[in-house]
């Protein structure tokens, strides 16, 4: 074979009848797969949210009952309700995914997002916690995808 047959590419030969339309390096992603997986994950993050968020909820709301416990500490406990729910909202919607996870994850969170909103629009919560939720929300759904890529390794 000739020079002009072969490509160097890091030292590694390829022969360029591999070199097609498509890219050797990238092929083509089927559009009826990237739409189940959009759906998919844009379920799966919806669902995972409204499921712990209940599910919380209403645990403490039952140890608030059981315990007869003061209703000041509520703003606190919100705090970590929503930051239990990001992260589990963050890991499973992860599942499945190997790039763009921070990306990802920090989408799969926005009804967690929507749901502080509608909070403080409807109850009149204190606009700090609020923010404070949102900050939350929002590092937790970056810490979980990093500790997950770090596990892996």
């Amino acid at each position: 074979m000739t020079k002009q047959n072969k490509i160097f590419l890091l030292y590694i030969k390829i022969p360029s009848n591999k070199l097609n339309s498509e890219g050797f390096f990238m092929p083509k992603i089927s559009s009826t797969n990237n739409k189940a997986l959009i759906i998919s994950f844009f379920l799966r993050g919806v669902i995972t949210s409204v499921i712990t968020l209940f599910l919380f909820n209403a645990l403490f709301s039952l140890i608030f009952l059981k315990f007869d416990l003061s209703l000041n500490i509520i703003k606190y406990l919100s705090l970590f309700i929503i930051g239990s729910a990001a992260a589990l909202t963050s890991y499973i919607s992860l599942i499945g995914f190997k790039n763009n996870l921070i990306f990802l994850s920090v989408i799969s969170v926005m009804p967690l997002l929507l749901y502080s909103l509608i909070n403080l629009l409807i109850l009149k919560t204190d606009i700090k916690v609020f923010l404070i939720k949102i900050i939350l929300i929002v590092i937790i759904s970056i810490i979980v995808p990093v500790l997950k890529s770090l596990k892996k390794r």
